[in-house]
């Protein structure tokens, strides 16, 4: 299976998940924290065949619009023409979404989609690190959707929650509406766990969600607590999320709880519809993939077509030494090409008399064949005339008769017995034949091979 590396940009430091995909699930083999000049060492030394990126920049826009009911291929041109229209101050900007679903809206359906949007000049410095060390990115995530997937996988989505997600001197909150990410912060905290301040913190977004969103979060749920939570603590009440058995056997606690974002980007597929990566970035991607494949097949053809140059190369050495093998016999085949002229000279001479000897005992005798035919005795049944031609190696005939029985039954009956004492005839073949029933006359065409 291709090794895969995943990285997650958070506030305050870099990991790093290393790993190979599974048919059941996915194995961690190295889990790292990593600043920027170390991220440099190791992109430097990886030999991973696929990078995956989790990004969370202060600048990011998560935004609902509403977009006329189309085709699949057709609502990533109209949801990046609205998203523009809507927030033209981030232009140039990457745009993923979730489509939440179809709903009535003032006597029409809209299609509600959930955008994450993320100018380019923030995304670019992340970019410009893998390509400066030959590491293309196949997918781009904002963190807050790499784990609204794991969210969607265990949790009941009937009602909106906050999720908060732990990531030591920071905390990410993000709202989950219908499995979609509808809004996201980051907050900044004193430590790992949820004192009192980071409490605060949670119910001031939930007040916010409330106040400015419209929206009321059923519960807060924490992807990835440290310990027990206090549930006898300052509101608001913060549940763990229950992860799925899949997710905890074989794993050690401190990946799903310090790397859970870059683990998840890791072994949980995530759609298309969820990349960041520019379009102009996807685009030299393929171009750099086509060209790559170009060089192997170049290679490829080369190392072929070196391979039958020496096989030629070794034909030709060995038919020269046959033809050189051959010159040094020339001398003694005269004396036998002479021979071989005096011998068809003599068959030359000798083959007209043999085939006409060969003819004439190849086709069928004919006074033979008829004194065969006369002999035959078949009751009421009389042969009047016979033709016969000779082929080269064949006797046709043709035999004409009649039939002298006192019904039509009687009259067949004696027919089929003359044509079943021809066959009894050796080398004799029956072909096409006539019988008249009225008449009583017939016609009967054989051929007799010797």
């Amino acid at each position: 299976m291709a090794r895969i590396t995943a990285v997650s940009f958070d506030a305050d430091e870099i990991r790093v998940v290393t790993g190979r995909r599974t048919r059941s699930g996915f194995i961690v083999e190295r889990s790292l924290q990593l600043t920027s000049d170390q991220l440099d060492a190791f992109l430097q030394h990886d030999r991973a065949q696929e990078y995956l990126v989790a990004v969370n920049p202060e600048n990011a826009q998560f935004e609902t619009i509403t977009i006329p009911p189309v085709e699949t291929k057709l609502e990533a041109t109209l949801i990046k023409t609205e998203a523009a229209r809507l927030h033209p101050e981030l232009l140039p900007f990457s745009c993923s979404w979730r489509v939440i679903g179809d709903l009535p809206q003032e006597g029409r359906t809209v299609r509600k989609v959930a955008c994450c949007l993320v100018p380019h000049q923030s995304i670019e410095p992340v970019l410009k690190t893998f390509t400066r060390h030959g590491k293309p990115i196949s997918r781009l995530v904002a963190a807050p959707v790499a784990l609204a997937a794991l969210v969607r996988s265990v949790a009941n989505l009937a009602e909106p929650l906050l999720c908060a997600h732990d990531a030591g001197t920071s905390k990410l909150l993000f709202l989950l509406e219908d499995g979609a990410v509808t809004f996201s912060r980051t907050i900044s905290s004193q430590e790992p766990g949820w004192d009192l301040f980071d409490r605060q913190n949670v119910a001031m977004t939930a007040d916010y969600c409330f106040q400015s969103l419209r929206v009321r979060p059923s519960r807060v749920l924490v992807l990835n607590p440290a310990s027990e939570l206090d549930q006898d603590g300052p509101p608001p009440r913060l549940e763990a999320l229950q992860l799925p058995e899949s997710l905890q056997s074989g794993l050690a606690p401190e990946i799903m709880q310090q790397y859970q974002v870059p683990f998840m980007l890791a072994a949980w597929p995530l759609p298309a519809t969820t990349n960041l990566l520019p379009d102009s970035y996807r685009s030299a991607r393929l171009q750099q993939t086509v060209l790559q494949r170009s060089g192997q097949l170049f290679a490829a053809a080369s190392i072929v077509l070196a391979l039958l140059i020496i096989q030629q190369l070794f034909v030709l050495r060995t038919v020269t030494a046959a033809i050189n093998e051959l010159q040094r016999q020339q001398t003694g085949l005269s004396e036998v090409f002479q021979a071989h002229r005096s011998a068809v000279s003599e068959r030359d001479q000798a083959l007209p008399v043999l085939s006409v000897i060969s003819g004439l005992q190849a086709a069928p005798d004919i006074p033979g064949t008829m004194v065969a035919i006369d002999s035959l005795r078949v009751p009421q049944t009389s042969i009047n005339t016979l033709v016969a031609r000779r082929d080269q190696e064949s006797l046709s005939l043709q035999l004409s008769g009649t039939v002298t029985a006192t019904s039509f039954a009687a009259t067949q009956e004696r027919f089929e017995a003359l044509q079943s004492a021809l066959q009894q005839i050796k080398g004799i073949t029956p072909g096409p034949y006539q019988l008249d029933l009225k008449t009583q006359a017939f016609t009967i065409e054989v051929i007799r091979k010797p």
